[in-house]
């Protein structure tokens, strides 16, 4: 089995961040892409995740996104809500 993963989000940086007991793994959000909302989770050791969607804009092709990660074993879709305009 794996390890316990905290998944957190860090707006100065725009980094999603995922940190366990021994690693550390940052992955950065490209600037044509604005973050929205990201809630921190808890990856337990078996995979599991409590539900969330975490909302993004593609500013680029004009786009709204949700990432629902809602799976049992760390599972996610990505949804394209709807066409914005500023």
């Amino acid at each position: 089995m794996g390890e316990i993963t905290d998944i957190s989000y860090d707006q100065q940086d725009r980094a999603i961040i995922f940190c366990s007991k021994n690693n550390q793994r940052r992955i950065n959000v490209p600037h044509s892409i604005r973050v929205r909302e990201i809630k921190p989770r808890t990856m337990l050791s078996n995979g599991y995740i409590q539900p969330a969607t975490w909302s993004f804009i593609d500013v680029l092709n004009h786009e709204e996104l949700d990432l629902k990660i809602q799976m049992a074993g760390g599972g996610y879709r990505v949804e394209k809500k709807r066409i914005y305009s500023e």
